[in-house]
């Protein structure tokens, strides 16, 4: 499955008409943090080497985040529901 994915929905911020709002609490969330900061944690020392290889200035990334989500390929994330 392909899309944009909801990160509401998927934590019932929201009720759609096929969920029963007496069963949220049953739900396990195994992971659950602000997208931007994991970037951040993951990719910022790597993306400061590959910055520092770089001798054109317009190959040099300024935030991972932002491209990926700008990119044509990739997706921000991607999410498994068990």
């Amino acid at each position: 499955m392909t899309g944009k994915g909801s990160v509401n929905h998927n934590s019932r911020k929201f009720h759609a008409k096929n969920t029963d709002p007496e069963r949220s609490c049953l739900n396990v969330e195994y992971c659950n943090e602000n997208i931007k900061d994991v970037y951040h944690e993951l990719f910022d020392e790597a993306l400061a080497r590959y910055n520092e290889k770089q001798t054109r200035s317009d190959r040099r990334i300024d935030d991972y985040y932002e491209k990926i989500c700008s990119g044509k390929q990739e997706k921000p994330f991607h999410e498994i529901i068990l």
